[in-house]
């Protein structure tokens, strides 16, 4: 159920609960007009006009990839506090010690940063703890509740404002600055409460990652 929407003159932003059968408005995802349903019997919401959704299909699989195409494309992401992340190097298939591979991985001054473009699953906790464990920056951008909104997406209209204004960017894994002071700290707190949770095996280095560029 879509509860948000853009005005259709200035694309700004708007929540279902603010919105006004007066005005028009457009989906974010594909661009089409939506109509403000405020009955009695159903939760408030927005929904397609009849007829006028874009057609193509794609769902999951297109947003996912538009998603990856785009960040490629423009070398950066903006985060949640509005601060834009600029890439010196943007890949895709790449692997961390063979252990994880993420949708992209970004490179700036030195650092690497991995992002994964959720639509319909979140990034596992086995996933988040191999990231924790290697001392790799990891995002999440969650483009999940959107998907569900607008399924036959297939439009690279408004996928810009989708990424950097509208998705949540949340934070897997943070890079340390002592991760093997972080190491013995896991070490000793599994030792005296038996709590063996994102338990390195090793103390990883920092900026030392092995990329499999394949």
């Amino acid at each position: 159920m879509m509860i948000f929407a853009l005005t259709a003159e200035d694309k700004v932003m708007v929540h279902i609960s603010n919105a006004s059968k007066g005005h028009r408005y457009v989906c974010a995802l594909c661009q089409t007009p939506l109509s403000v349903v405020q009955g009695t019997q159903n939760r408030h919401h927005f929904r397609h006009v009849a007829g006028r959704r874009a057609q193509g299909g794609g769902g999951e699989t297109n947003l996912h990839r538009q998603a990856i195409e785009h960040i490629v494309a423009t070398r950066g992401i903006v985060l949640n506090n509005s601060s834009e992340l600029v890439f010196d190097q943007v890949a895709t298939n790449v692997s961390f010690h063979k252990k994880v591979r993420p949708d992209i991985v970004g490179i700036k001054d030195g650092k690497h940063y991995a992002i994964e473009i959720r639509v319909t699953h979140a990034v596992s906790q086995e996933k988040v703890a191999i990231f924790k464990e290697l001392n790799v920056n990891a995002i999440e951008i969650d483009l999940s509740s959107w998907h569900r909104a607008c399924p036959s997406f297939a439009s690279p209209a408004g996928i810009a404002q989708l990424l950097n204004r509208y998705a949540p960017h949340q934070w897997l894994s943070r890079q340390r600055r002592f991760p093997r002071l972080y190491h013995t700290l896991q070490q000793l707190k599994h030792w005296l409460f038996g709590i063996a949770a994102i338990t390195p095996t090793r103390p990883p280095a920092p900026y030392q990652f092995n990329l499999d560029l394949r």
